[in-house]
């Protein structure tokens, strides 16, 4: 079990990372579709995304390190 207190490498967190908005539409319709894209549109261009993907690989390091 890894112990050690992981946190972006990019950039500090200085506000959570965005949930999704619950999306009012019907799974699989135009509209549902175009609710999906516009979060994750925002989500990406935001850096958020980049941010978590750094995240995520700067745990998997810590992890191979520590021979999890």
């Amino acid at each position: 079990m890894c112990t050690q207190t992981h946190h972006a490498t990019t950039r500090e967190r200085t506000t959570p990372m965005r949930a999704p908005t619950p999306n009012p539409h019907p799974v699989g319709t135009p509209e549902w579709a175009a609710h999906e894209d516009a979060w994750f549109r925002e989500f990406h261009s935001s850096g958020e995304l980049h941010t978590l993907m750094a995240t995520i690989s700067h745990v998997g390091a810590l992890h191979d390190q520590a021979g999890a």
